[in-house]
C-alpha cells in the first residue's frame, strides 16, 4: 500500500519581538518499508515553538515536541521503548545582516 503523510502549521506574531507556531503531522507506513519497522506504523507529532527576537541579529527559539506511534518504537533508556516520546530544544539563530 505505500505511506503518506500530512502536515498542518499555524503561526502567530503578536509583535515584532514574540511568535509562537503549533504544527502537527502524522504519517502511516501501512507496509513498514520507509519506517524500517516492517509492520503497519502510525507516527503522530505536535510541536509548540516560542520564538523572540533578542536583538535584530539573534533569534531564540524554545521547541516543545512530542511523538506518538501505534508501537513501542522510541528509545526510553538502554533497554526500554515507548510509544511516547517528548523533547524540548532550545535554539538561537544568529545572523550577520
Amino acid at each position: 500500500m505505500g505511506w503518506y503523510g500530512a502536515s498542518l502549521a499555524l503561526r502567530l506574531q503578536p509583535s515584532d519581538l514574540f511568535y509562537a507556531a503549533l504544527r502537527g503531522e502524522v504519517l502511516r507506513d501501512a507496509d513498514g518499508l520507509m519506517t524500517a519497522t516492517g509492520r503497519d506504523t502510525l507516527l503522530g507529532t505536535a510541536t509548540l515553538t516560542l520564538g523572540l527576537r533578542a536583538t535584530s541579529h539573534l533569534l531564540v527559539m524554545l521547541d516543545n515536541r512530542v511523538d506518538v506511534a501505534n508501537a513501542e518504537l522510541f528509545q526510553k533508556g538502554v533497554r526500554d521503548t515507548s510509544r511516547l516520546q517528548a523533547t524540548t530544544t532550545l535554539g538561537a539563530n544568529v545572523t550577520t545582516r
